[in-house]
C-alpha cells in the first residue's frame, strides 16, 4: 500500500514537472525563446521552467551548494539554498510547495531544466555557477 501511493506521488510530481516543460518548450517556439538562466555578479535569475524564480534574485550568498541532478532519465541542475524557508517566502505558492516536494525528495530547492538549451550543459552550468558562488 505504501509502495503504491510513493509511486502516485512520484507519478504525479512527474506529471507536473513534464507538463510545465512541455508548456514552455511550446511557449519557447512559438515567442522565439529567452534567456533560460541569467548568472550576475550579485546571483542568478532562473527561467527554465513554469516554476521558476523568474524576476526574483537568487543571491549567491542564499546557496548553499550546486550540483547536476536526475529525475526519471531527465539531468537538471539543482540549487540548494542555506535557509530555504527565507528565501522560498519571496515566491508563489505554488513555487514554494513544489520547492518543497524538491527537498523532501533529496534535491535542492531550485532546478533548472536545460532541455531546451543548445548552448550549454549542465556540466558546464554547474561550473559556473560554481565559478560565482566562490567568489562571493
Amino acid at each position: 500500500m505504501a509502495d503504491t501511493i510513493m509511486m502516485l506521488i512520484i507519478a504525479v510530481i512527474a506529471l507536473v514537472f513534464f507538463g510545465a516543460c512541455t508548456v514552455i518548450i511550446v511557449k519557447r517556439l512559438v515567442t522565439g525563446g529567452q534567456q533560460l538562466i541569467v548568472l550576475t555578479t550579485e546571483g542568478f535569475y532562473d527561467y527554465s521552467t513554469a516554476t521558476s524564480t523568474k524576476k526574483v534574485l537568487v543571491p549567491w550568498r542564499e546557496v548553499e551548494k550546486i550540483e547536476n541532478a536526475e529525475m526519471l532519465g531527465q539531468h537538471f541542475v539543482s540549487v540548494y539554498l542555506k535557509d530555504p524557508e527565507a528565501f522560498l517566502t519571496q515566491l508563489p505558492m505554488v513555487v514554494r510547495k513544489i520547492a518543497q516536494v524538491n527537498a523532501k525528495m533529496g534535491y535542492g530547492e531550485i532546478n533548472i531544466n536545460l532541455q531546451t538549451t543548445k548552448n550549454i550543459n549542465e556540466d558546464e552550468l554547474v561550473a559556473k555557477m560554481n565559478t560565482f558562488l566562490a567568489a562571493s
